[in-house]
């Protein structure tokens, strides 16, 4: 994966490390979806394969805006906040930067 200010549409940078996790063609996955995903596994040993999982687990909530029907629900997942977060985090490390 690709990350930094090039780069800007990976989401949450101040939460998720990505740079733990490979880069990933779409082309490839759209052409040869399970042979792109069976060499990926097979590169990771299990250690490795659980800490990816554990990180995935724990931003699970912020891929989720709602549940239900979207102008009534009151079940909100974290995608929002987790928005805003990551928003506020990159605002704060841009000023610093100028600062320096």
């Amino acid at each position: 994966v690709i990350t930094g200010s090039q780069y800007p549409h990976l989401p949450y940078g101040d939460r998720i490390p990505w740079l733990e996790f490979p880069e990933v063609s779409e082309e490839a996955i759209l052409n040869e979806g399970w042979q792109v995903l069976q060499n990926l596994f097979q590169q990771y040993n299990e250690e490795k394969k659980k800490n990816l999982r554990s990180i995935m687990d724990k931003m699970r909530s912020g891929w989720i805006y709602g549940w239900g029907n979207p102008v009534t629900s009151e079940k909100l997942g974290d995608a929002a906040a987790y928005i805003w977060e990551s928003f506020e985090s990159a605002l704060t490390r841009a000023e610093n930067a100028t600062l320096v």
